[in-house]
């Protein structure tokens, strides 16, 4: 008889154990879809930052937008 029940009980610890696994298992795929879901964002977010930044540009005079193309290509040469 106490063989029966303690074969139950290892039965049970199995279970609860593998239960436990796959409750981890999951908490470990959500933290990292959320993680990558998050740099998604991100991603898009600064990508919209530089749309907006290009749409600015267009209240920019033609003159200023032509003088201020020309300053950026003079240090693009400095650095480069």
């Amino acid at each position: 008889m106490k063989s029966a029940e303690k074969q139950n009980s290892q039965d049970l610890n199995t279970a609860y154990t593998c239960d436990r696994y796959q409750q981890a298992l999951l908490q470990h795929r959500f933290l990292k879809t959320k993680r990558e879901l998050t740099t998604i964002s991100t991603y898009l977010k600064s990508g919209e930052h530089r749309k907006h930044e290009k749409k600015t540009t267009k209240h920019i005079p033609p003159k200023m937008q032509n003088v201020t193309f020309l300053v950026l290509k003079y240090w693009k040469r400095l650095n480069v």
